[in-house]
């Protein structure tokens, strides 16, 4: 189910960003997709979907200047 993927994308992104370490994110959406082999989703895609969400939070209605 694509929802329990978004649902583990955002934590994951929550957790990333509140530790303001390096990651890899290729890395991080193999593991997403490993983890949820249900979703039928491709590593493109997550890769995709997580830049779009950090881009998001980084407009001017972001709480982390």
């Amino acid at each position: 189910m694509k929802l329990l993927l978004a649902v583990d994308i955002a934590d994951r992104l929550r957790d990333i960003l509140a530790s303001r370490r390096a990651f890899d994110i290729e890395s991080e959406a193999r593991t997403l997709v490993e983890r949820h082999p249900e979703a039928h989703v491709e590593i493109d895609d997550v890769v995709a979907t997580m830049l779009h969400e950090m881009n998001r939070g980084t407009g001017p209605t972001s709480p982390h200047p």
